[in-house]
């Protein structure tokens, strides 16, 4: 039986956030900036929020920060109240538009999914359910660059 990939994409406004979990300490841990590549010498990086239990294959969000790709940053997380629903949380920077011509942007975030999966086990995520979401660029720019075959091997089917 072939294994089944899912990867859903979400683009996100601030009126979908929950303003009541804005700003309050959901019993999270966090670990800060994990290298996923190096880019001409340009380390990229990614914050890791998960909470304090110990949840196995749980999903994974992949948290894009918006800015317009000039700006911003992966510590701008306003959905982390998520994390109270059973995700994990990895937030990502990439090469703003001031560093690196497009599509590079869009090559980070690929680079730091296929990263995310092949640690899957450390980070005790399910690979098969990871959601991209965003932000501005984040939200809207980025999951229509995306090609599944870019992330999945050529042997996993794509639903």
């Amino acid at each position: 039986m072939r294994a089944t990939e899912h990867i859903l994409f979400i683009s996100l406004s601030l009126l979908l956030i929950n303003p009541r979990c804005i700003g309050q300490d959901t019993g999270y841990s966090l670990k800060k900036d994990i290298e996923y590549a190096s880019v001409e010498g340009h380390s990229l990086r990614l914050d890791f929020y998960q909470t304090q239990k110990e949840e196995l294959n749980s999903p994974l969000v992949v948290w894009i920060h918006g800015g317009a790709w000039r700006s911003g940053s992966k510590a701008s997380v306003p959905v982390k109240h998520w994390l109270d629903h059973g995700f994990k949380i990895a937030s990502v920077d990439y090469r703003l538009s001031g560093q690196a011509r497009f599509p590079a942007q869009v090559h980070d975030i690929k680079a730091a999914i296929r990263f995310l999966r092949r640690h899957a086990d450390s980070f005790q995520f399910d690979p098969a359910r990871i959601i991209v979401a965003g932000s501005s660029a984040g939200g809207s720019s980025f999951p229509k660059s995306f090609s599944p075959s870019c992330i999945f091997p050529s042997s996993v089917r794509v639903e």
